[in-house]
């Protein structure tokens, strides 16, 4: 499988076939200053997993930021940033394809504080 893909995937085999780690990610923070987001990710179940985050902003838009499952080949917490076109009211980690299980933690809306997890 890594010559097919190209590159040494062994840190994916050994989470998901050795560790037997889950899906579960969750927003630890999100930091905004100005148009400059920051979103504290974390890996906690260890699965890597794709992250996708919806961010729905206070005039009605919503948009959608992605990245692959590489974002944990090193860690199991990552800090997505991006442009934020308005201001936010609601973030929510994951779609409806996304297997977590915990999602509880996966929404941050205006005025959340860091959360600690389980």
């Amino acid at each position: 499988m890594n010559h097919g893909a190209g590159m040494n995937l062994n840190w994916y085999w050994q989470k998901w076939y050795f560790d037997k780690a889950i899906p579960d990610l969750a927003i630890s923070k999100v930091i905004v200053t100005g148009q400059n987001c920051v979103v504290n990710v974390s890996n906690i179940g260890g699965a890597p997993v794709p992250v996708h985050l919806n961010i729905y902003y206070a005039n009605g838009n919503m948009q959608t930021v992605s990245r692959n499952i590489t974002v944990w080949q090193k860690n199991n917490r990552y800090d997505l940033k991006f442009k934020a076109n308005f201001k936010i009211v609601k973030i929510i980690l994951g779609d409806p394809y996304d297997t977590d299980i915990h999602s509880l933690d996966n929404v941050w809306t205006i005025g959340n504080k860091a959360r600690s997890h389980r």
